[in-house]
């Protein structure tokens, strides 16, 4: 897993060097959740995981998420804002709090 193309090209390209803080051997969505509400609840997150809604509120209500809005305006691509709004403003509503 911390040995592929993805990483590699991430680093290569990027400049981006990627450090697991914890793998699961049990995949199982149960297990994730688990394993993320402990690390919410640590208060020691990494600088990128994968969260679901209810987490994702979780999160902002403890004030522990970065306000991208700011990024999202002057750095995401035309295609990528494009993508986030094909459907309307839901992609983007669901991931925000208090206008941002």
């Amino acid at each position: 897993m911390e040995d592929n193309r993805w990483i590699k090209l991430y680093k290569e390209r990027l400049g981006i060097n990627i450090k697991y803080d914890w793998i699961l051997k049990d995949v199982s969505n149960d297990a994730y959740t688990q394993k993320v509400n402990i690390t919410i609840l640590s208060g020691c997150l990494p600088d990128v995981i994968a969260v679901n809604s209810s987490q994702l509120k979780r999160l902002a209500d403890l004030d522990m998420i970065e306000d991208m809005t700011q990024y999202f305006n002057d750095y995401a691509s035309p295609l990528t804002k494009d993508v986030y709004t094909q459907e309307g403003t839901s992609v983007l509503d669901s991931a925000t709090f208090d206008g941002n």
